[in-house]
């Protein structure tokens, strides 16, 4: 039998698995070897390849990083190891603009669109509605599939 594993984020699948149970992703279903299925986990959350729904985008880097990271950060901070707590916030400081390249590549922008959010009031305004608020653009575009269309996690598991 062979494994299927998420391409976003390398969670373990049932082989007539349609969406994956960990991210809920439909677009990257795919047969894949266990030596393959590295590219999930920190990496794939770093990565800057691929789209990403709101959905995914909200409980997998914007409520993780919020909460989590706070948490875990005034822990650091109150066992006296701020370089631990900085090194923390680095990493969910790139983990963040990594999730939000996947939401800009999903409304079918680069993900230098991100850079918007420089400009004070409008700027943040147009980016929190970009990434956080619309849907993204409807079936494929230049950065992949549409993680919502279960047409494609169908089609993908059964090219395989």
């Amino acid at each position: 039998m062979e494994m299927l594993y998420c391409r976003d984020c390398g969670g373990q699948m049932h082989e007539t698995a349609v969406a994956c149970p960990h991210c809920g992703s439909s677009s990257s279903v795919t047969p894949m070897s266990e030596a393959s299925a590295g590219s999930g986990g920190l990496g794939g959350w770093l990565s800057l390849n691929g789209r990403i729904s709101r959905k995914t985008y909200w409980l997998q880097y914007i409520l993780p990083l919020a909460i989590g990271v706070s948490i875990l950060q005034a822990i650091f901070e109150a066992a006296g190891l701020p370089l631990v707590s900085l090194a923390l916030g680095l990493l969910s400081m790139v983990a963040s603009l990594a999730g939000g390249v996947k939401r800009c590549h999903d409304r079918n922008r680069s993900g230098w669109f991100q850079l918007w959010a420089l400009l004070p009031i409008i700027g943040w305004i147009w980016v929190f509605v970009e990434l956080y608020c619309l849907r993204g653009t409807l079936g494929s575009n230049r950065f992949g599939a549409d993680p919502l269309a279960p047409t494609n996690a169908v089609r993908a598991y059964a090219a395989a």
